[in-house]
Parts: structure tokens; C-alpha cells; sequence
């Protein structure tokens, strides 16, 4: 992890992954394995070819059904002062056994967040 002198990982793993259900390894590990499977679709080309520019929630729609098809309400968009500063992606299942096109579809949608923001 990048930020691990910081020490990023200890409020990570204690806001997020203490309640993940297997040990601090593996969810790691498998935040790493879907992070990659987000770098490697079309959501990663969208906002390298976008950086600086502000985009809305159904630009983004595209390039999520494109890498994990009809998923879009499941990934959710989060702004602060116009920034975008996180995506969240609503997940069912095990990373571990499924890719994270099968755990979108199998996840439920989520409500709210941003709808254009400067990436």
C-alpha cells in the first residue's frame, strides 16, 4: 500500500475492513485485486482521458457498462467542492471467487452521490 508510512492502512483496515469477515491480509488483498480490475477497464480510461475536465454520472455510465456491463446504479460517484474524490462500488460476494463484474450485478443499487464533478 502506498500510504503505508503514514500508516493509512492501520485507519483503513479499522474503518473499513475489521468488519470485511477474513483477516487484514486478505482484505488487502482483495482490495488490491478489484482496485486492478478497475484499473484495467474502461473507468480508468475514462478519467485518464478526462483529467481536468468535469464530467457528469452518465458520461461515467457509459464507460461502467462498457467494462462491467449493466452496473451503473451499483457504482456510486462522490464529490467535495466540485471535486470528485471517490468511487464506491456496491459489491455481493466473494473477490476471491468471482470478478467484480459478477459481484456488481450481484450487489444492490445504491442512492445518492454526486452527478458531475472535475475529475
Amino acid at each position: 500500500m502506498p500510504s503505508v508510512l503514514s500508516g493509512l492502512h492501520k485507519h483503513e483496515w479499522k474503518k473499513h475492513g475489521s468488519c470485511y469477515g477474513k483477516s487484514e491480509r486478505n482484505y488487502f488483498t482483495d482490495a488490491m485485486s478489484l482496485l486492478k480490475q478497475v484499473n484495467n477497464s474502461k473507468i480508468r480510461d475514462f478519467f485518464v482521458t478526462n483529467r481536468g475536465r468535469v464530467i457528469t454520472k452518465k458520461n461515467l455510465n457509459m464507460a461502467i457498462k462498457k467494462s462491467f456491463g449493466n452496473t451503473a446504479r451499483k457504482v456510486q460517484m462522490i464529490c467535495k467542492k466540485g471535486l470528485i474524490i471517490e468511487l464506491r462500488f456496491s459489491l455481493k460476494g466473494d473477490p476471491e471467487k468471482d470478478n467484480i463484474s459478477t459481484l456488481l450485478k450481484n450487489a444492490k443499487p445504491l442512492i445518492g452521490g454526486c452527478q458531475r464533478g472535475r475529475i
